[in-house]
């Protein structure tokens, strides 16, 4: 397979209290096409880039991915799940409690959950540890898309 670089480059605007510098990159080796659709950060300056994996995904042709780095930009953790059907990322955000929100889009069903039509839209709920707490799909029988969650 053939490998490619993705970047990702986090950058801080003048006012923000988390800690990021401009010089913050991270590159990673690995198959396929990858994107970061999102990034957040929580109290204490870790931050979150919420992504895709697509081309050799665990489940199906694109797979969700969660990656948790410390404010020095070492990795602490990385979540990749998805349905058999293809999973995309929007957006994520953190609460005041550690935890992590993931929203997108999924063409398959979640935890026991029914795909009512095309593509329909999940939440799904991350412990400061990585551990997936639950995750809730809704949806109607046309395309239904969720850009942004907030906290």
């Amino acid at each position: 397979m053939k490998g490619i670089i993705v970047s990702a480059l986090v950058l801080m605007s003048a006012g923000a209290q988390a800690g990021f510098e401009d010089e913050f990159r991270e590159a990673w080796r690995i198959h396929g096409d990858n994107y970061g659709a999102s990034t957040a950060t929580d109290s204490v300056s870790n931050f979150y880039i919420a992504g895709n994996k697509s081309g050799g995904g665990l489940f199906s042709t694109s797979d969700l991915t969660l990656t948790k780095y410390r404010a020095d930009g070492n990795e602490i953790w990385t979540r990749t799940y998805g349905t058999p059907s293809n999973d995309y990322a929007s957006s994520v955000a953190t609460d005041g409690s550690g935890n992590i929100y993931l929203t997108g889009k999924t063409y398959g069903a979640f935890d026991g959950h029914v795909n009512t039509g095309e593509y329909d839209v999940f939440v799904s709920k991350f412990d400061a540890q990585g551990s997936r707490l639950w995750t809730q799909q809704f949806g109607t029988p046309g395309d239904d898309i969720s850009r942004a969650i907030a906290t």
